[in-house]
């Protein structure tokens, strides 16, 4: 009889164990899951990759939005009432504020039926946001983005000058300056160096040798 009530009391136990044992285990697989889909959710809330420009409403820059503050492109595209037409050109993701963290460099371009323009953001992410650093437009006054990335921690801008004499299509110098990120602004570090376009140069031998 004693031997039966020992059995017993043994299986009680070992039920209990085993119960005890499944919910621990069922309580750390749940507090993992948890800190799982934490970790996606900061992801997806610090990470400019994350950020859909193509649908996207952006600040206009100084003088090309007029009296409007912004424009919304909707799969790349906007149509504005005064005919102008607005098309997504680029995006790169870069460290252009030397921060150790991504931000996207973003192209956008501006047909007015005349004459093409074109506007460049710098775009971070700030508090789970993405927040303007800083914006660029080129297209007046005969100069025209080239190119735009990062090199030794600054972002380097190319633009082409079109000179009296230049062909339409042939800009014939090429203007290369460097920004710092300083504090809450990009500054341009000396003056801008200039260039000869080596693509023009060369036409010109060509064709002085024909």
């Amino acid at each position: 009889m004693k031997s039966l009530v020992v059995s017993m009391i043994a299986f009680v136990l070992v039920v209990s164990c085993q119960t005890s044992s499944s919910k621990v285990e069922t309580n750390a697989k749940k507090q993992i899951a948890e800190n799982s889909n934490i970790e996606k959710s900061d992801i997806k809330s610090t990470s400019i990759r994350k950020i859909d420009f193509q649908n996207f409403t952006f600040p206009w820059t100084k003088t090309f939005g007029g009296k409007e503050k912004n424009f919304t492109l909707k799969n790349g595209i906007a149509e504005l009432a005064d005919e102008r037409n607005l098309s997504f050109k680029s995006l790169s993701y870069v460290d252009a504020a030397d921060d150790y963290d991504e931000q996207a460099l973003v192209s956008i371009i501006i047909d007015d039926g005349n004459a093409t323009y074109e506007m460049l953001y710098v775009f971070a992410i700030e508090n789970g946001k993405p927040t303007l650093l800083e914006s660029f437009e080129f297209g007046e006054d005969n100069i025209f983005f080239g190119t735009a990335f990062v090199a030794h921690g600054e972002l380097v801008i190319e633009t082409y000058h079109q000179l009296s004499g230049d062909a339409e299509c042939c800009p014939s110098v090429i203007e290369i300056a460097y920004y710092k990120w300083q504090k809450d602004k990009f500054v341009l570090q000396g003056g801008p160096q200039r260039t000869a376009n080596g693509y023009v140069e060369r036409m010109k031998k060509e064709r002085k040798n024909k």
